[in-house]
């Protein structure tokens, strides 16, 4: 809730006593064309060799740790636990919450798994990157880290 910046002219955080406990409902109901690209989607994950994809975001994730480890002001560790890998980055001359913040706010935002924020170490997971997103990420956090 406290990473969450609402416009101010539309939504008076103060007034709201946390975030919500319950799903959004009836107001996103899906149309028959978002149903066959889910079906086809899911069609594609379940035919692809788990061991492969797994492979690729282990690939996925060292790529960006080789970039980030780079830049000033933070330390890397990849995480070749259970089905998923993961990057989880240190940060060293700025807080987890400012640095989470700085990122959203980037256009298109960087959202990372902020479970360790208040640690200052932000989690990143390989599964939606596409090739090329390692390299703009790696651009942001660059970027992001000079502000």
């Amino acid at each position: 809730f406290d990473l969450w910046s609402p416009p101010e002219d539309l939504i008076d955080k103060s007034s709201l006593p946390g975030a919500t406990q319950h799903g959004i409902g009836r107001p996103c109901k899906v149309g028959k064309e978002q149903i066959a690209g889910l079906v086809t989607a899911l069609k594609h994950f379940v035919e692809t060799d788990e061991e492969t994809r797994r492979s690729g975001w282990l690939q996925t994730v060292e790529t960006l740790a080789d970039g980030l480890r780079e830049l000033d002001g933070l330390s890397v560790r990849v995480f070749d636990r259970g089905a998923i890998p993961s990057l989880h980055v240190k940060l060293e001359k700025v807080n987890g919450k400012t640095m989470t913040r700085k990122l959203n706010a980037n256009r298109p935002g960087v959202h990372v798994n902020a479970s360790r924020v208040h640690e200052d170490v932000l989690v990143l997971n390989p599964v939606c990157l596409r090739e090329g997103d390692t390299d703009r990420l790696i651009d942001v956090f660059r970027a992001t880290l000079a502000r």
